[in-house]
């Protein structure tokens, strides 16, 4: 039972991970695209 705890922990740790690189990447393009129509780097 400890190894399927300490598995779903890890996996659990990997999702969240996962999940907060997503929205950082989603923010990151977000910001980009942004600059990209305004033409104005200096806004951010």
């Amino acid at each position: 039972r400890a190894v399927i705890s300490e598995k779903s922990e890890t996996e659990r740790a990997a999702k969240d991970r996962q999940q907060i690189m997503n929205e950082l990447m989603e923010r990151t393009c977000d910001l980009y695209w942004r600059v990209e129509k305004r033409g104005d780097p200096e806004q951010t």
